[in-house]
């Protein structure tokens, strides 16, 4: 693969849906990353991170008015959000990215995690009168990310 074809896998990965497919290939075509075009795929690598965590904090945010006395679609949401975290993390671990890398994308990634756990919280105090909601959300445990 060029770095033209990455490139492009990337930007599918940024806007499109979860698509394990594309990511192994990106894992069985390792590409080699020095100077500036290190710099520019990190670039690349860093925004396709944050466009699908943002996005899948936008729609769980988003629906959190209308689900909130809802147990089953709010559980669904909380998968979905823990879907794209880990779909996250897949993406983090790509051969090519440098550990150095590596590491500061993964306390991004715990440092939103844990942003989401608690927005959540928040967002559901006042509007579960049962308690239910956010013990589901404590339970679910959407910031511990397991290696």
């Amino acid at each position: 693969m060029t770095y033209y074809d990455w490139v492009e896998s990337l930007e599918q990965l940024k806007t499109g849906p979860r698509n394990d497919s594309l990511l192994d290939t990106l894992y069985n075509n390792n590409i080699e990353l020095v100077g500036n075009i290190l710099y520019r795929f990190i670039i690349h690598i860093n925004d396709v991170i944050r466009t699908r965590l943002k996005n899948a904090l936008d729609g769980i945010l988003l629906k959190m008015s209308t689900i909130y006395n809802d147990l089953n679609s709010l559980s669904l949401e909380v998968i979905n959000i823990k879907k794209e975290i880990a779909f996250a993390k897949k993406i983090i671990n790509l051969p090519s990215i440098p550990e150095e890398n590596k590491k500061k994308f993964k306390e991004t990634l715990q440092r939103f995690a844990d942003e989401i756990n608690e927005a959540l919280e928040k967002s559901l105090t006042g509007f579960d009168t049962t308690g239910e909601a956010i013990i589901m959300i404590k339970n679910s445990k959407i910031n511990i990310l397991e290696d």
